[in-house]
């Protein structure tokens, strides 16, 4: 199915569970690898659990992963040891990082008074469960257990997420709130030409549980975190999670729009959204 039906192949995919997870951590290997997605069965039929499989190999054990595999061949000749040459990545969160700074640089360059501290954030832990955002937002806004919101809480507006790679942003996400709909809406209208088109989410439910990024861990409490929506290019299909994410993988002009197209976002949040 990779490459050729690459949305199907992306929607799911099946994959280990938690016990054969922990029976292969149980042989010591230093690295597993599987030729889908995530390696792990996704979604995970227990709708409580997110990204166990990552969470029992990479956080308790400290055994790799490696996604996205062809192994057709080697299956159809029946080839059980082979040689596997990897080049180590070079950079994690590259593209992401290197906009949020970029918008960080312009921001200051236009010397325009700003009503909203604008951060960056760059969490730890996202592949072995989303560690670092789901503790954070713990502790300065609100325990998921008990929702006793902290006084940092009401003055956050909005937490922008780009986690995708290089693909130009093209929607975002209202998280099912029709308000933010409009905002978005009324947002992105004069900057169309830049190739965000799209509010996407119209009719979401509430985050039971975060998955897949870190802007899920802010909507879990309540919060809006806002994911882009971008191109998904080779992302899902050869370069996510595989030895292939190298800088020579990055489109230099869509990751050079994304700098005004969050700087456009931080502007838009001078005041509370909703």
């Amino acid at each position: 199915m990779w490459g050729k039906d690459n949305a199907r192949y992306q929607r799911s995919s099946p994959g280990i569970g938690t016990a054969a997870a922990e029976w292969l951590a149980h042989q010591d290997p230093m690295l597993v690898g599987a030729d889908n997605t995530a390696v792990e069965i996704s979604p995970n039929p227990d709708k409580d659990l997110a990204g166990p499989v990552h969470q029992i190999m990479l956080v308790v054990n400290g055994i790799h992963l490696l996604e996205n595999l062809r192994l057709d061949e080697l299956a159809a000749r029946r080839v059980h040891e082979f040689a596997l040459i990897l080049e180590p990545l070079k950079i994690q969160g590259g593209t992401g990082s290197s906009v949020a700074i970029e918008a960080i640089r312009i921001l200051t360059s236009l010397h325009k008074p700003m009503a909203r501290t604008v951060r960056i954030a760059l969490w730890g832990g996202e592949e072995e469960g989303l560690l670092g955002s789901k503790f954070y937002v713990q502790q300065h806004f609100a325990p998921r257990d008990t929702m006793k919101k902290t006084p940092e809480y009401d003055k956050l507006d909005v937490y922008f997420n780009d986690d995708s790679g290089s693909g130009k942003f093209r929607a975002v996400s209202a998280l099912g709130n029709a308000q933010l709909a409009a905002i978005f809406q009324s947002w992105i209208a004069p900057i169309k030409d830049l190739g965000i088109d799209s509010v996407v989410g119209l009719t979401a439910g509430p985050t039971k549980e975060p998955g897949g990024t870190d802007s899920t861990s802010f909507a879990w409490i309540g919060l809006d975190g806002i994911g882009f929506m971008q191109d998904p290019l080779e992302y899902g299909t050869r370069t996510h999670h595989s030895n292939m994410d190298l800088y020579d993988r990055v489109q230099k002009g869509d990751v050079i729009l994304a700098g005004p197209l969050d700087v456009s976002g931080a502007f838009l949040v001078r005041r509370p959204l909703a």
